[in-house]
């Protein structure tokens, strides 16, 4: 958004922005704010929070600051699922009826070829910007949209959720320029880019942990459970903090590591 001619790119879930001045170039300051209280308080709810879309299925949405619930009141258990799933698609995230998430991940990567069709200019091999500024559009742009509501779905079938790898492999070849044989490990250690598994995991770790320690003891309880085991038909969320990395972030883990060592 521009403010004063200058233009002011704000991140929803770090408490800083960013701000470019047409006399200096295209680089982007980071600046250090706290945005709750501040003057651009109001704008940034208006922005991310409040233009959250309402049900039109019947059920309640109840806002504060940005914390969401929904609510339905219904006799029969089957009534509640659907009203609720349809609230659910709504706002972002398909429930399947047996919790696969294989349609969400669908829609989802549908959605994430759409804005990488239209940031494709701004993202490919001919264009001059620096790979950090690709890097950074496409975190915001393309790997926000893959990743909503990411620990949700996180236990689902590696095989499903490796097709939103392939999304973010493509554009690091493309951002980077690179030839057709350069591995991906090696594409995501030159970007410091982490793989979607590993930023899943680590997005639902830190869930579980907020959630762990949340003073709503019935909020502490519905996580305080076992995760089936890994032979088990059934996953549930708390599967994924178990499971062992795939191949692709163990490369990447390795070639970060011997880079640390080499530094």
């Amino acid at each position: 958004m521009e403010m004063g001619g200058a233009a002011v790119l704000v991140s929803k879930h770090t408490p800083s922005f960013s701000v470019r001045i047409p006399a200096h170039g295209d680089s982007l300051q980071a600046v250090a704010v706290k945005v709750e209280g501040s003057a651009l308080s109001p704008l940034l709810y208006s922005a991310y929070t409040n233009d959250i879309p309402r049900p039109t299925s019947g059920v309640q949405l109840a806002l504060f600051a940005d914390d969401t619930a929904l609510f339905f009141r219904n006799r029969t258990r089957r009534s509640i699922f659907r009203h609720l799933s349809r609230a659910i698609d709504e706002l972002g995230v398909t429930l399947d009826k047996n919790l696969h998430f294989r349609e969400h991940i669908e829609r989802v990567r549908k959605n994430a070829l759409f804005y990488t069709a239209r940031l494709g200019a701004m993202l490919g091999r001919k264009n001059k910007l620096s790979r950090r500024n690709k890097r950074t559009q496409y975190k915001m742009c393309i790997r926000t949209v893959m990743t909503y509501a990411c620990p949700v779905f996180a236990h689902a079938a590696p095989k499903a959720l490796y097709r939103l790898q392939v999304i973010q492999n493509k554009l690091c070849r493309a951002a980077t320029d690179a030839h057709w044989c350069v591995h991906n490990s090696i594409l995501h250690r030159d970007l410091e880019l982490s793989t979607l598994s590993k930023y899943i995991k680590d997005a639902s770790k830190r869930f579980f942990d907020i959630a762990g320690s949340h003073p709503n003891a019935l909020l502490r309880a519905a996580v305080d459970y076992q995760p089936p085991p890994p032979t088990h038909f059934i996953r549930r969320p708390r599967n994924v903090l178990n499971d062992p990395p795939d191949a692709l972030t163990a490369a990447v883990d390795s070639l970060n590591d011997v880079k640390d060592r080499h530094d």
